[in-house]
């Protein structure tokens, strides 16, 4: 995207922790507290970067035999690996004062559509936002 600028994305934790409460919610069996605790487990190492550990948390539910749906658990671990190099140290980057989400990032955006549309006779249809 920027060959000539030197950048790293960041995947956001909100969508981590989302993503994979939906994925395992259908992988896993238990109730819905259960289904948390699990999330919560797997997402430990995970707040501190390391897929591999989360990896092994989710192997560990194979070997409880807490799997549902084989095809939905394939793709949690899936899911991380691709996602592996996007996730970082969101401990180290809270500690470091820096953004765990893109709340800041989105909310930037709706400020700058909502001024262009203002007093230009633009709204929020779907003409008006396609003017834009």
């Amino acid at each position: 995207m920027f060959s000539y600028a030197s950048y790293h994305i960041v995947l956001d934790w909100y969508h981590i922790t989302v993503s994979i409460m939906q994925m395992l919610s259908m992988a896993l069996s238990g109730k819905i507290d259960q289904k948390r605790g699990y999330r919560s487990e797997l997402t430990r190492p995970l707040w501190h970067g390391d897929v591999s550990g989360a990896l092994s948390i989710l192997n560990s539910f194979v070997k409880k035999n807490l799997v549902r749906n084989s095809t939905a658990f394939d793709r949690v671990s899936k899911y991380l690996l691709k996602k592996q190099d996007e996730i970082s140290c969101y401990a180290l980057r809270k500690h470091m004062g820096l953004p765990n989400s893109s709340s800041q990032g989105e909310k930037f955006n709706d400020i700058l559509v909502a001024s262009r549309q203002k007093h230009n006779g633009m709204s929020w249809s779907v003409v008006g936002s396609n003017d834009l």
